[in-house]
């Protein structure tokens, strides 16, 4: 009778192959902090791009004044936040009055996001004193940017991380600027100039 040879690892084969396995992977993870930085970096800017376009196209569909604010979204208490503190999220809502003040029951809240969807790195700030003092973008029935007592908003949300506005080449950052034309178009930004400052 013979003996058939039994293939497979020895533990000491296999402990090595777990040693350089987790070796690799100590080295790995620290390369995917800033594709992770700049997935939250993008996603912060599309969201906020995002609630203002809908904002906007729902003003013109309903005819109505819509708007959107800085909110700590808490489903059970939803309102717009007094401070320019865009990073905690914003709920976009059609307003019954003119204030762009949420009220549940009377207001129509069209969609909310919530902040912590970021991380807790990103800080989104309103560079222009016709959003950043009231702390409310407002559009009206016809898709125009406009505060309650009709001046007009326009300006720049900077979006920022820990890296501040890092340079990544041709006078662009690693930063992000949202803006707002007195038309009410929205477009982002990677420019230096256009971001200005982060927080």
């Amino acid at each position: 009778m013979t003996m058939k040879k039994i293939r497979g690892f020895t533990i000491i084969e296999l402990m090595v192959t777990v040693a350089i396995g987790a070796v690799l992977v100590a080295v790995a993870i620290p390369s995917f902090d800033p594709f992770i930085k700049k997935s939250r970096m993008t996603a912060a800017t599309n969201e906020l791009v995002s609630a203002l376009h809908i904002a906007r196209n729902e003003a013109i569909k309903s005819r109505t004044v819509t708007c959107v604010c800085p909110s700590t979204v808490d489903t059970a208490n939803l309102a717009c936040d007094v401070i320019n503190d865009w990073e905690s999220g914003w709920i976009v809502f059609t307003e019954a009055g003119a204030d762009c003040d949420y009220t549940d029951g009377v207001d129509r809240l069209i969609k909310t996001q919530n902040g912590n969807d970021f991380g807790s790195e990103i800080t989104i700030r309103s560079k222009d004193l016709s959003i950043s003092t009231v702390n409310y973008v407002r559009y009206t029935s016809r898709g125009a940017p406009q505060r309650s007592n009709g001046a007009i908003q326009q300006g720049v949300f900077s979006i920022c991380d820990g890296r501040g506005l890092e340079a990544t080449g041709n006078n662009e950052s690693v930063a992000r600027a949202v803006q707002l034309s007195a038309a009410g178009s929205v477009r982002s930004s990677k420019k230096i100039p256009v971001i200005q400052s982060c927080p």
